[in-house]
């Protein structure tokens, strides 16, 4: 089981990263939008263009708060931090304990995976139709604006980083047609993540079950020595541990 906890901290460890950079930037636009519509509020033409060029700013910010929901509820999941109703699990003995945590794992888990399915099937559906500013009008009928030749762009420009992503999307079977549909697939990949991670507790809770118990904070005994990388065990708060006699 030690090679799926350090797999499963090594991605903890990027999505902390992940969610320090999105709210960072979150804070660098939000703050900028600002200070631009203060100043182009007294007529300075230069603060009122760099306004313009900032039209993105509140997709941004929306998808921002998106991501970060979504990568935090991926932490608790991972920190055993999110939202469970454990009476039984309190009073049960420790096999019993275990096995009422495989089932409510493994439901959770094919429960999350059912949802990043859903999320993904709606996701590819919002974004079906190619959004007007990204629309050229070709002599086939409206296109969208990457699968134009440039030979056929005239004054139009290419968004050459959103064509870069639509086309890496495309290799892999995902038709995306907006920067903010590419941000939406966040929802399923975090699902996917979270039910990912529920199975992996569903596979401790099984072991356990089977062994007759259960180690320190209801994790599988194996787990609670320490990792090659001399990380110290994972275990829960004090008032959170089961008693041992």
């Amino acid at each position: 089981m030690h090679p799926l906890r350090r797999l499963d901290r090594s991605v903890a460890r990027v999505e902390s990263a992940a969610a320090v950079f999105v709210l960072l930037a979150m804070v660098l636009v939000a703050s900028a939008q600002a200070l631009f519509f203060n100043i182009a509020e007294r007529d300075v033409a230069w603060a009122q263009s760099l306004l313009d060029g900032l039209s993105w700013a509140d997709t941004f910010l929306q998808k921002g708060t998106l991501w970060l929901a979504l990568i935090g509820a991926s932490l608790a999941t991972q920190q055993d931090r999110h939202i469970a109703i454990d009476v039984l699990p309190k009073i049960a003995p420790p096999r019993a304990r275990a096995v009422m945590r495989f089932i409510a794992s493994l439901g959770a888990s094919v429960t999350a995976f059912i949802l990043a399915r859903v999320f993904f099937q709606a996701c590819l559906i919002a974004d079906a139709s190619v959004p007007f500013e990204y629309e050229v009008l070709t002599a086939e009928g409206p296109a969208h604006v990457c699968d134009v030749p440039p030979a056929e762009l005239g004054a139009t420009s290419r968004p050459d980083a959103l064509c870069a992503l639509r086309a890496a999307f495309g290799a892999a079977g995902v038709r995306v047609a907006s920067g903010g549909g590419i941000a939406q697939l966040i929802v399923p990949l975090m699902f996917s993540v979270i039910g990912l991670r529920l199975a992996m507790r569903a596979l401790i809770s099984g072991r356990a079950a089977l062994r007759g118990g259960e180690g320190p904070g209801g994790e599988d005994p194996d787990d609670s020595a320490p990792n090659d990388s001399g990380d110290a065990p994972h275990t829960k708060d004090a008032d959170e541990a089961p008693s041992t006699p």
